[in-house]
């Protein structure tokens, strides 16, 4: 995912919460930090600005920006503000160095404060967790109501995590390693229902719940005839794939 969809994934979920203050400097500061599920920005930053030392750190960011760009995007919604902060800071060792800090606090004060995390997508929704890595006590990801979760390529580390899927939902799985600490499992090309839960090497199964092992999809451009091979978890929430000689965009048929 690029760097300016992160920010306005994170603005968007600021926007939504009860955040006001420093909230584009919030969602450019997160954009950075590896965090499972950009999309829970919100609920992140209303825990990290309780912290009075993290505050201070935002509030000393926003007067040294300020001091080089009078009300950087000013009249522009979070997403935007928040784009222009890092084109500043892009331009400004001292200020890159402060966002550096500022990230390496919040990462500081997650790991100290790990509890519980939880994805939940509901009701025709769709959300990533891509390339991250999750540390908590207890971890649970739920999809509901003809909805879907795709985690790929992430280690997600708890004593117990949990996957739900209900109401014609799914979650799939794809380069993902589940560990409690001292023993792990990986699962790839996995689309999960029910209700599952995963703890170290143990994987229980509640009532009616799959594991389904999808094969590999395979196609041929039609430009070249070249085979293409790929997962359906990788396909999730694009319309297009690319072939990987011709760079042709064929749009998805299922």
């Amino acid at each position: 995912m690029k760097i300016i969809d992160r920010i306005r994934q994170a603005a968007d979920s600021i926007d939504s919460s009860e955040v006001r203050t420093y909230a584009a400097e919030t969602a450019f500061i997160l954009s950075l930090i590896p965090i499972p599920g950009i999309q829970q920005a919100g609920s992140i930053a209303t825990r990290i600005l309780d912290n009075a030392e993290i505050e201070r750190k935002f509030s000393e960011l926003e007067k040294r920006i300020s001091l080089l760009s009078n009300s950087p995007g000013a009249g522009l919604g979070t997403g935007e503000r928040a784009i222009k902060i890092s084109e500043i800071l892009h331009e400004n060792s001292d200020l890159k160095s402060l966002a550096a800090e500022i990230a390496e606090r919040i990462e500081a004060f997650l790991s100290e404060h790990k509890t519980e995390f939880v994805v939940e997508t509901r009701n025709l929704s769709y959300q990533e967790i891509i390339d991250s890595s999750i540390s908590a006590e207890f971890s649970a990801f739920i999809s509901d109501g003809n909805s879907q979760n795709l985690l790929r390529g992430n280690k997600i580390t708890s004593q117990k995590t949990q996957l739900t899927a209900s109401n014609n939902s799914i979650n799939r799985i794809h380069n993902t390693t589940f560990a409690d600490g001292s023993k792990s499992v990986s699962m790839s090309g996995i689309a999960q229902k029910g209700n599952v839960s995963v703890s170290g090497t143990q994987v229980t199964f509640h009532g009616d719940s799959q594991l389904i092992f999808e094969a590999p999809m395979k196609g041929v451009c039609p430009i070249c005839n070249t085979i293409i091979e790929v997962h359906k978890s990788d396909m999730a929430g694009y319309t297009h794939i690319q072939c990987p000689n011709c760079q042709t965009n064929l749009p998805i048929q299922y």
